[in-house]
């Protein structure tokens, strides 16, 4: 998976869809971030969404009216922030930076 464009294993969709191309995608992690490019040629900008929930994260394409093709699905088994993930589509491929979250030391409860 180190190679640009390796394929993961959760790739679900590869081939032409609405007039461009989805490609393999690259995941790594550096530091305190995880790193995804994904090859979406071709694709409208304002076509493709990123969603966030409980560790996983989608990329698909949205055509209205509730109607949507899944590109890819990660699922991540250290905690995200996803309030700080970040997405940039540029020459056709979709660069996402997801931080992992902080982990905060233990405090004591005082009870009542």
């Amino acid at each position: 998976m180190d190679q640009l464009f390796n394929a993961p294993s959760d790739t679900l969709t590869h081939g032409y869809i609405d007039g461009g191309y989805i490609g393999p995608s690259k995941s790594n992690l550096t530091g305190n971030e995880f790193s995804i490019k994904q090859i979406v040629a071709g694709i409208d900008k304002n076509r493709i969404k990123v969603s966030c929930y409980n560790r996983n994260l989608k990329v698909y394409v949205d055509y209205g009216e509730k109607t949507q093709k899944l590109i890819n699905s990660y699922k991540f088994y250290q905690d995200i922030d996803s309030k700080k993930i970040k997405a940039k589509l540029s020459d056709g491929i979709l660069s996402l930076t997801v931080p992992r979250k902080e982990k905060s030391d233990a405090v004591e409860i005082s009870i009542s």
